[in-house]
């Protein structure tokens, strides 16, 4: 999704690759257009898209927009996240920022336009370093796993109870 930020995001992520020590993934997108710093960095990978459900598994955290598809992918991985609404103040990106954080499995949702270069890198590190945020990922992921959703979808058009 296209966005606006009052920060250089590429700048921001070679920081973190040197603060938190870690190397970052960059799905490329519309409001990422350019990545040229990036492609210099090995501890960064830039690429133009990847099949969520098989790649979140193997991240530690995901920042990403708020979507609701990327947020349940998010949680199906049981991987911690960050949510940066770029749909804001309308939309329901915030919305699902915010319920995620409620339920202890993301850190506190920033849009992007409000969202500055120091707060991004301080929650990125939170994301990483909270292990109760680790925790309630994987308790979450493990509900997920437990619910027949298909199974559940059938009993209520056909009337039954869902147990």
């Amino acid at each position: 999704m296209p966005f606006k930020s009052s920060f250089d995001l590429q700048d921001a992520i070679l920081k973190l690759t040197e603060t938190v020590q870690t190397r970052v993934l960059v799905i490329k997108g519309w409001g990422l257009e350019t990545t040229d710093k990036l492609a210099l960095n090995p501890n960064v990978k830039v690429i133009a898209s990847a099949p969520y459900e098989k790649l979140f598994p193997l991240c530690r955290a995901i920042v990403h927009h708020g979507g609701v598809g990327t947020t349940a992918e998010c949680m199906r991985a049981g991987k911690p996240f960050m949510v940066c609404p770029i749909l804001h103040p309308i939309g329901d990106q915030l919305f699902w920022g915010e319920l995620a954080h409620q339920k202890g499995i993301a850190v506190p949702p920033v849009p992007i336009s409000k969202l500055s270069e120091k707060s991004f890198l301080k929650s990125i590190q939170t994301l990483l370093n909270n292990e109760s945020l680790t925790q309630a990922s994987r308790a979450m992921q493990q509900l997920l796993l437990q619910e027949s959703g298909i199974d559940n979808a059938i009993k209520i058009i056909e009337g039954h109870a869902v147990a």
